[in-house]
């Protein structure tokens, strides 16, 4: 579930309840650090510290004169800096940054709750 939180009653354009939406680059920075954490190696986790966006993020919307609308998609080029957890020693190495792209679409979950899902994901270098 990725959304900023829940409308109360005074929320100038959503009813109470309903979520409120993340902006094009907080989706990019969620989905990128989330997933240099699950593409970590065997044996060590990475810890993400901070993300940096080069430029800007493309946005491509989706049709949305159909019954089922498409998804609107966001692509952008990142820096994240991380840091590493050596499972069998349960020690924290010094913090690395790579440079990634992601591209990333709006979902729903199962229940219908506002999510993200990775369209791909590459690491291009280590800084």
């Amino acid at each position: 579930m990725k959304f900023k939180g829940i409308a109360g009653g005074r929320h100038p354009s959503l009813k109470k309840g309903d979520a409120i939406q993340l902006s094009a680059e907080e989706k990019v920075i969620a989905m990128a650090k989330e997933q240099i954490s699950e593409n970590s190696p065997e044996g060590v986790r990475r810890i993400p510290i901070s993300a940096e966006i080069l430029g800007e993020v493309q946005t491509i919307s989706g049709r949305r004169d159909i019954k089922k609308p498409e998804p609107t998609q966001y692509i952008s080029t990142l820096v994240i800096k991380y840091r590493v957890l050596k499972l069998s020693t349960d020690r924290i190495m010094p913090a690395k940054k790579v440079k990634v792209k992601v591209h990333c679409k709006d979902c729903h979950n199962d229940i219908g709750v506002p999510d993200l899902q990775v369209v791909d994901f590459k690491e291009l270098k280590e800084l």
